[in-house]
């Protein structure tokens, strides 16, 4: 919304209503929350109340484009009639999710044809959509983008490390969150291992012990990591995350499934070195051992040698290389002018 915003667009975000949560206040973009409503839990029943909402929304305030950003918001699309309306989908909506609850499918198959264009993350969600679903749907492949400005190779060294208490101890950082796909059990398995040679290793991660299922806080407990581990909660992303991803000897990143993960580009971008599941995002982009070192997800003898390999520097991963693929393919900058050209050819029809 900024990088629109300073593209002197009128942006307008609309969002649902959070218990005890404002949203951020952002200069020069108008936010407009909805009325919370009766039964706003129901899926169904939310989105019929909404839809009325959004409707006269669009239509009081003039809005030309209406992009609404998660699958499960297809319904919404319906609010945009005679508008251009832009879906845009995140890997997992349309990867993994379809096939986890079956009744999605017929869901996205009667709204998404409301939407003008629909805007995915990668060639691989693309096909995933092309083949659930048809190819008679008007794509567009569109990174999230990393803004540079914030992660770059100039950002202040120290200051993660300080505000955590762990000096100059090697130190993981997983910045993903902490439900089963991320395989988080697979990160934990690997520590004992990684100790004897590291005793002092430290893991972060950017949620809350409590978040952790069961399994996983049972094999803390068992195997007594919890000197190894750091759970921080939630952090700012523009103004906080930087410095872990800055700070960090490398990060890990082997979900189950994935589609284009920007925290790879984003430690990417200040050079800390990635360890990343093998999965298809990968192709033609990165290749292993060159600019990342890979792994099968739920293999954590391997991801403790990989985790070792890059601690004792016995690896030949080209940072540098790395860092340039992310500054020309994942560039916030370029992949909203992309954004922009876009919406004026679905604008100049």
């Amino acid at each position: 919304m900024k990088a629109l915003r300073d593209l002197n667009f009128d942006v307008i975000s609309i969002t649902f209503p959070k218990k005890n949560t404002l949203q951020e206040e952002i200069d020069g973009i108008l936010h407009l929350e909805l009325p919370r409503i009766f039964l706003h839990k129901n899926f169904f029943f939310k989105r019929v109340i909404y839809i009325c909402h959004l409707m006269r929304l669009i239509k009081r305030l003039k809005i030309d484009i209406f992009h609404i950003i998660n699958a499960l918001n297809a319904a919404y699309l319906i609010s945009g009639f005679n508008k251009i309306t832009i879906l845009e989908i995140e890997g997992s909506d349309i990867i993994r999710t379809p096939v986890k609850y079956r009744f999605l499918k017929l869901y996205y198959k009667f709204f998404f044809p409301y939407a003008t264009s629909i805007i995915l993350d990668s060639a691989v969600a693309q096909k995933s959509l092309n083949k659930s679903l048809g190819s008679n749907f008007s794509s567009k492949i569109i990174q999230f983008g990393i803004d540079l400005e914030i992660f770059n190779c100039q950002i202040e060294f120290g200051r993660a490390r300080k505000k955590i208490g762990i000096g100059k101890k090697p130190m993981v950082l997983h910045t993903r969150g902490p439900g089963k796909i991320y395989n988080l059990i697979t990160i934990l398995k690997s520590i004992p291992i990684i100790t004897k040679r590291f005793p002092e290793i430290t893991f972060v991660f950017t949620f809350n012990e409590d978040d952790l299922d069961l399994d996983c806080k049972n094999f803390i407990k068992s195997k007594k990591l919890n000197q190894n581990l750091k759970f921080i909660g939630r952090i700012n992303h523009e103004s906080e995350m930087k410095f872990f991803c800055r700070d960090a000897d490398l990060m890990v990143s082997i979900p189950l499934s994935d589609s284009s993960p920007f925290s790879v580009y984003e430690s990417m971008a200040v050079k800390t070195p990635v360890i990343a599941s093998m999965l298809p995002w990968i192709e033609g982009t990165f290749k292993p051992k060159k600019h990342l070192l890979t792994i099968e997800a739920t293999k954590y003898r391997d991801l403790a040698n990989s985790i070792i390999d890059i601690l004792s520097s016995n690896t030949s991963i080209d940072l540098e290389l790395a860092k340039q693929i992310v500054e020309k393919k994942f560039n916030l900058r370029n992949e909203t002018l992309k954004l922009v050209v876009h919406y004026k050819s679905l604008y100049t029809r």
